[in-house]
């Protein structure tokens, strides 16, 4: 019966060999082992564990079997005064099976040594969930993980941050993460460089020499130098992240496709490579609503192209701006300067009434408009506050 049972649930004759020799029959009777197997699997299967997960866990530490659904329950009470529930339980327990073994104790020295990086009790078990081989670490070599992060030059906040995206960190040899940094440093990264990228994209901290290298190509095929590059990843690390770095090709295609040319792009991207990271639908629309407000393609590929924070800004800015500089007879400039799109427009529109009594505007000073602060109050004696105050 016993044999039969275990058949048909998944496990093979090989498996049931070990099972009889951890309970051999001299000391448990088939009926015992058949009983206790029938219990903890109904148990495990109302707990989201499955057939193949049951027979993992069982044949890593049969005594198990012997532990009993009391006990076990009795465990996983103990473990909710330190932040676990009894899905966390079984999620660690079907990847690491020796999770039934560990004492309270030993989980609980861990937390308290996240702790003392700002991880809560809540974070504390989202890392082991994730990555339960951390959980068999040493205390001591954790916190040598843990301290190694200050050492590079990250504070505990964002030791927290990163290990809370990218848990596996902690498991990574020390080695490995200074001969990436000394790799970058030789790409022309300085350390606070490295750092800023890290915390937005940890994963990379691992694999980061050889994940730039790779997707350098990209790039290069389409005209990029090195130091672009380089230059964008400083200023928006978030372009490392695959699910961008994937696309890339598509992304520059789409932008080609609209009529900009392979160096207009690469000037874009290189002024604000923000536009990388905005979907392919979010760039065409954005082209074709300055279509729509009166300018030509070509006007909209240089104001883009001269100007391509644009990208970014919301479409009902642009047109209120854009209405507003009709109005008072300046729309013409903006094809030849295009970062007055840029500009406050409750700014502009209080220095427009200012001046308008003092050096009426118009398509021959409109550059009044948009002098800088300090420039505007040397000529004029009023900041752009008192403007907005209506002094």
């Amino acid at each position: 019966m016993l044999e039969e049972y275990l058949l048909d649930i998944g496990y093979s004759e090989k498996d049931i060999k070990k099972i009889n020799k951890f309970f051999p029959k001299k000391f448990y009777s088939e009926a015992t082992i058949l009983y206790n197997f029938r219990n903890l699997e109904r148990f495990f299967r109302r707990n989201h564990i499955n057939h193949k997960e049951f027979i993992f866990i069982t044949l890593t530490v049969p005594n198990i079997l012997n532990l009993g659904i009391e006990n076990i329950n009795s465990k996983i009470k103990s473990l909710s005064s330190l932040g676990f529930n009894k899905i966390d339980f079984f999620s660690i327990l079907k990847k690491y099976p020796y999770f039934i073994e560990f004492n309270f104790d030993n989980i609980q020295s861990k937390i308290e040594i996240f702790s003392n990086y700002s991880f809560t009790n809540d974070d504390s078990v989202t890392i082991f969930v994730r990555v339960p081989d951390i959980l068999k670490m040493d205390n001591e070599v954790l916190k040598k993980h843990l301290q190694l992060f200050e050492k590079i030059g990250f504070d505990k906040n964002e030791i927290r941050h990163m290990i809370m995206i990218e848990s596996n960190l902690l498991l990574e040899d020390e080695a490995l993460f200074y001969e990436q940094i000394q790799q970058l440093n030789n790409m022309g990264f300085m350390d606070d460089d490295i750092l800023k990228i890290s915390f937005y994209v940890p994963g990379l901290l691992t694999h980061f020499f050889d994940t730039i290298q790779n997707r350098f190509q990209k790039f290069i095929n389409f005209g990029f130098s090195e130091i672009d590059i380089i230059q964008m990843i400083k200023k928006t690390p978030y372009i490392l992240e695959e699910q961008i770095l994937n696309n890339i090709d598509i992304k520059l295609s789409s932008i080609k496709q609209l009529g900009f040319k392979n160096d207009e792009i690469i000037f874009m991207c290189s002024k604000n490579p923000y536009i990388l990271l905005y979907s392919e639908d979010r760039i065409i629309i954005r082209f074709h609503e300055l279509l729509d407000l009166g300018f030509e393609k070509e006007d909209v590929i240089h104001i883009l192209n001269t100007c391509p924070i644009i990208f970014g800004y919301r479409f009902f800015n642009i047109k209120d701006k854009i209405s507003f500089y009709k109005e008072i007879d300046i729309f013409s400039i903006i094809r030849e300067h295009p970062n007055i799109l840029i500009y406050n427009l409750n700014y502009i529109k209080n220095r427009y009434f200012y001046l308008n009594d003092i050096d009426k505007i118009s398509i021959h000073n409109y550059y009044l408009l948009f002098l800088s602060s300090s420039d505007f109050y040397k000529k004029y004696k009023i900041s752009d506050i008192d403007l907005m105050k209506g002094d």
